[in-house]
């Protein structure tokens, strides 16, 4: 095993990846948390947590994720907690910034275990 120590210059104020709002929090997250798709060292988007993406329509994306995912608790990850997750970000009761990013969304729901369907309200430009 090894060790990989990083330093930032300020305190984040939170390490949940949807309630961090300061540069400092935001860095933090970015370092423990993966999301479904990233930026590669080019700027390009790429698959993190998913496996592949596809736009289906204009308005419809089906993002498959990758198998074999495990929670720290060694629970599988599902379409489901990605449903979970967005449905945290938009509910009205939990205070984030975030939430303006996901206006152009209209739904997402899980398809199967391993397949989200995201629907914009308006088209999309392909990722």
């Amino acid at each position: 095993a090894s060790t990989l120590n990083l330093s930032t210059t300020y305190s984040p104020s939170r390490i949940n990846p949807i309630l961090a709002n300061d540069s400092a929090s935001s860095k933090i997250v970015s370092w423990i948390f993966n999301g479904l798709l990233k930026y590669d060292k080019n700027g390009n988007i790429t698959t993190d947590l998913a496996s592949d993406y596809k736009f289906i329509t204009n308005t419809k994306l089906i993002i498959n994720l990758k198998k074999g995912v495990l929670w720290h608790d060694g629970e599988k990850f599902t379409a489901r907690d990605v449903v979970f997750t967005y449905n945290s970000i938009i509910n009205p009761k939990v205070f984030t910034s975030i939430t303006s990013t996901f206006n152009k969304v209209k739904t997402v729901k899980a398809l199967d275990d391993y397949t989200v369907e995201i629907v914009y309200n308006e088209q999309q430009k392909s990722l």
